[in-house]
C-alpha cells in the first residue's frame, strides 16, 4: 500500500481528493493537476481553492477561471505546458474521475487481512498519514515505512528508489 487507506472515502481533509464533498470531475481534475505538478505550493493552492469552491453553489463556480488560475500556477514551472494541455486533462480526466467517484461510493473490507502488509507513507503529506490507523483495522500484520516526498511525488523517478528500497527490505 502506498500512502492510501484501504477504505473509501478517505478521512475528511481539505488537502486531499475525497476528503471533502465532491466538486465534480472537471474541478477535481484541475485541482489534482496542481497538487501533482507543483508540489507543496500546489497542494496549498488547491486547498485554498477547494475552500472557496465549497462555499459556492455548483452552478456559480467559474470553471474557466479556476483553470486559468491553475494554468498560471503550473506554466512557469513546466516548460512547454499549454493551456490546451490543462483543458484536455481536465475534460478527459474529469470525466474519468466522475465515473470513478460514482462507482466507488463508500467501501470497507469485509474482514481483516491476516497476511503481511507494507504501508509506505510520504513524509511531506501528513494529510494521508491517517491511513496508518485506518489500515491497521483491516491489516493484522502491517509494517509502516516512510519514503520521500509528497503523496504526489513519492513514486516519481528522483524519489522512487527510496520507496523501492522500502519494498525490497519488506520482502
Amino acid at each position: 500500500l502506498v500512502d492510501f487507506e484501504v477504505t473509501s472515502p478517505p478521512a475528511m481533509s481539505m488537502t486531499r481528493l475525497g476528503g471533502y464533498d465532491w466538486l465534480g470531475g472537471d474541478v477535481e481534475a484541475t485541482l489534482l493537476l496542481c497538487r501533482s505538478m507543483v508540489g507543496l505550493e500546489g497542494i496549498q493552492w488547491a486547498e485554498n481553492e477547494t475552500k472557496m469552491l465549497l462555499e459556492q453553489k455548483r452552478e456559480e463556480r467559474d470553471i474557466p477561471g479556476l483553470q486559468a488560475r491553475a494554468y498560471e500556477l503550473i506554466a512557469p514551472r513546466r516548460r512547454g505546458f499549454r493551456m490546451e494541455d490543462l483543458q484536455a486533462f481536465s475534460d478527459k480526466g474529469g470525466r474519468n474521475m466522475d465515473r470513478l467517484h460514482t462507482g466507488t461510493g463508500q467501501w470497507a473490507p469485509g474482514g481483516v487481512f491476516l497476511g503481511e502488509t507494507l504501508l509506505i507513507l510520504a513524509p511531506d503529506s501528513s494529510e494521508f498519514h491517517e491511513a496508518k490507523e485506518v489500515n491497521a483495522k483491516y491489516c493484522s500484520k502491517m509494517e509502516v515505512r516512510h519514503a520521500l516526498g509528497t503523496h504526489y511525488s513519492i513514486l516519481q523517478p528522483a524519489l522512487a528508489p527510496k520507496a523501492a528500497g522500502c519494498i525490497l527490505n519488506f520482502l
